[in-house]
Parts: structure tokens; sequence; C-alpha cells
């Protein structure tokens, strides 16, 4: 029985957005999105991982979780108590580009819930007891994470493709680097980054912009600029790509193996990007898929295959990923390559092109039809570089991106050729085979792995 057609395409309606900036240099964005009584408010700083003390990864990432766990007098359960009487949520996060702190709300409590975020940001504590606690949870969550082949697996892909560049260093640290992280590092990423005219400020929700403006002054207007001017961030967090590697990292102990293909894309305003967007979801956006129907439906080698587009400010990456048994590695990075290479082979055809077109079309309006979800995606914008109407043209350039454009932009852009392939499990399964395929394999015990180096390898006591 066939499956019923798909309905019309609802329309879609962009929230009213305004912007100014304080007298601080502080931007802010209001879009009143619904009259449901709920409001969040994203505070980002450009920034994040990249901008992390040459060799010593994991600060900003340490600064940001530390951020609500003490603040304007407050202690953390203290902190974590008043926010829950609030009805409030609060979180902070950071990526390769920025670092982020966001607080909702009902409407009725976004005024004492922006006072909590306005502490966290202004006046963390950063105290020696918590800072402590988090760098043992941190060392025994990468403990674990270690023993998982698919984390590994994007951490050597990430630092195989951006090399020494900023972007290719673990954005929460290595153990070297958590354990020597000191109070003073914080502290002085915080002094250096979290500052008025480093931040956007973006509120999403049922505020209109007289009340988000009047919130943001009353919270924010008062947070004087540091005299010191804005610090440099490298001249290119991406870095030259080098020449491809094949590297294993052989773990006797690793039932299965994950594969990565990765290989560098483009920077999110790039022309190229909105095609790569749709030849992305082509390749491994979803069950229907290319690599999800060629590796598990048809030859069952992993129970998924998917592929994405990270995207950064200066240059980001198409990385395809599977986990399958030890025995199947070969097939399967043979399998993913040939289907990259067919994206470049063989044109999108008109049909397939609308399905996808309207699977991220509808992706990106259950994103956005969220007050978090709006502020993120806004938070984004930010954060690329580009303008807040740019939201407006996210869907009119989905549907405007042609078969010949796919095929253009990923011929220009994705090379299977200049691709690195990662692979984590136990070598002995699969490695004589993987050589006859890709005789320049690297070969590098777990246990001398190091993410903080280019080279992967732990220096030599």
């Amino acid at each position: 029985m066939a499956p019923p057609a798909a309905g019309p395409q609802q329309p879609f309606v962009a929230p009213t957005f305004a912007e100014r900036r304080l007298a601080n240099g502080m931007r802010v964005v209001v879009a009143r999105s619904t009259n449901v009584p709920v409001t969040s408010m994203q505070l980002v700083f450009g920034g994040g991982a990249s901008a992390d003390p040459a060799g010593r990864p994991g600060v900003a990432s340490m600064m940001a979780l530390l951020a609500d766990n003490g603040a304007g007098g407050m202690t953390a359960p203290q902190i974590a108590a008043r926010v829950e009487s609030l009805g409030a949520n609060i979180s902070s996060a950071i990526n390769q580009d920025s670092s982020f702190a966001s607080i909702s709300a009902p409407s009725a409590n976004i005024g004492p819930a922006g006072e909590i975020l306005a502490q966290v940001v202004r006046d963390p504590a950063f105290a020696q007891t918590e800072l402590d606690r988090e760098k043992r949870r941190a060392l025994d969550q990468l403990r674990v994470q270690m023993r998982d082949p698919s984390y590994v697996a994007q951490r050597v892909a990430w630092r195989v493709a951006y090399g020494e560049a900023p972007y290719g260093s673990p954005p929460t640290g290595t153990a070297a680097s958590l354990a020597a992280l000191t109070r003073d590092d914080l502290v002085a990423y915080h002094a250096a980054w979290w500052r008025p005219d480093n931040a956007t400020l973006v509120i999403t929700g049922s505020l209109d912009a007289a009340a988000g403006f009047a919130l943001a002054e009353r919270l924010f207007g008062s947070w004087a600029a540091p005299a010191a001017p804005m610090p440099a961030l490298p001249a290119n967090r991406a870095g030259t790509a080098a020449a491809p590697r094949v590297i294993v990292v052989d773990n006797p102990a690793s039932d299965q193996s994950a594969v990565m293909i990765v290989t560098r894309g483009v920077p999110r305003n790039d022309a190229d990007y909105f095609p790569l967007v749709v030849a992305n979801n082509a390749l491994g956006g979803s069950s229907t898929a290319r690599l999800f129907q060629e590796v598990r439906v048809r030859r069952g080698l992993s129970y998924g295959a998917n592929s994405g587009l990270p995207s950064y400010r200066d240059e980001g990456l198409l990385v395809a990923t599977a986990q399958t048994r030890n025995t199947g590695v070969p097939e399967t990075a043979r399998v993913m390559l040939a289907e990259i290479q067919r994206m470049r082979d063989e044109r999108i055809t008109p049909d397939v092109l609308n399905k996808r077109r309207t699977l991220l079309v509808g992706a990106f309006g259950r994103q956005v039809e969220t007050t978090n979800g709006l502020g993120n995606f806004l938070a984004g914008l930010a954060v690329q570089g580009l303008p807040m109407s740019e939201f407006g043209r996210y869907i009119p350039s989905l549907q405007a991106v042609t078969p010949a454009q796919v095929t253009a932009s990923v011929a220009a852009e994705i090379d299977p050729a200049q691709a690195n392939i990662v692979i984590v499990g136990r070598a002995s399964e699969f490695l004589e085979a993987l050589r006859a395929q890709h005789p320049n394999v690297e070969v590098i015990p777990i246990s001398e792995l190091d993410f903080g180096s280019a080279s992967l390898r732990r220096a030599a006591s």
C-alpha cells in the first residue's frame, strides 16, 4: 500500500525583529515569536574554544561550565534553587567560535530570571572547590569517552582536518590540559571575552521590542566595557588543509569500530553553502538518504550511517560516519567513499531534490517554532557574523537550489580523494584488508593517542 501523499506546504511566517546596541556596545536582538507567555534570553560571546590559550584546550569550556556554579554572592545550590523557584532553566555552553549563557522562564518571571543571568555572566565566582570538583568530573568523563570509538574518531577527525589550527584543538580539553587548568585561567578568559562589547543578547518569546530593549537596558546597561581593547582572534582558525591521512586508532578492547570520513567544507556565508546543505541531506541526512540505504539497508554493515555539515566562522567540514563490526571496516569505508564520489558523478534528480528540500524546510520550521530553538538559530547567525535578515532568507535560499548547483558545489568543494579516513577499533581484525585499499594507513595505539598534538601521538618521555 502506497504511503499517503504529502499535504500542501504550510506558509512560514517569520517573527518580527528589532535590533539596537546599548551604550556599552552590547548588541540586542528582540524577536516576538509567540503569544505564549514564555521568554528566552541568550547571550552569546565571540571567541569560544578557538580562543583558548595556545596549548591549553578546555579553558573556555570549563569557564562556561562554572559560570552558573556560583555568582553574584550566591552559591551553586542557591542559584539552582532560585532558578527552580522561578520556573526557569539556565545553561551555558561553548562551540568553536563562541560561548553562550542563556535562561528561559515564564514571561512574568523573566525579570528576576534575567537578573540571575546577568550575575552569572558579570560576576561568576569560579570557586576553587567547584573547579576542583568539575575537573575531577571532566577527567572521569574523558576516561569513559575514550572507551567510545565514535567519540575518539570525532576528536581525531577534527584534529586531522584542521591540524595545528585552533579548530583542531579538543574544545573540552585533554587529560593533561584539564589537570593543569587553574582558577586564574578561568578568570583571565572571562575578563578577555565575556564583555558587553563582545556580546549579542537575543530575546525571543512573547516580549515586544520595547519591553525587550527595556529589560536589556535594566540588566546590562550598567555593565561597562573594559578599557583594554578586544583580544585578537587567530587570523585563520581553520588553518590550511593538509594532505589527507588515513588513520587507524588501534583499541584491542573495542568490539566495534567507528568509521569516519571527513573533508573540509565551506564557511556559513559561502555561496556553495545551501547547495551543500541539500547535498549533505541527500548523502546522509536521514534514513532515506544514500549512506543509510547503502550501508544499513542493502549491506547490513551498521545500524546507521549518516553525514553532517558542521559550519564554523572560518571553514566547516563534511563528515560521514558509521559504526560497524571490526571485520566490516574495509567494506564500510569503501562504500562510504563511493557514495561521496557518487554525489559528484550523478546529478541529483528534481524529484529527490524536492524531497530533500521539503525535509530541510520542515526541520527548520520545527526548530524555530519553539522559543529556545528560534533563539539558538538567531544566536548562531550572530556567531557566524550574518545579519538577522538571513533568517527570512533561509527557506528561499533552500528552495532556490537547483540540481546543477548541487552538482557544481559538490564538485568544487567535496573531493573524496582529499578526504581523511579515521577508524577506531580492533585493528587486528581489519588492518590487512584496509591496507590493501589504503597503503598509506597510519596506526596509532590508543595508549599513545594525544588529541592535543597535530601528530596525534604522545611525545616520548
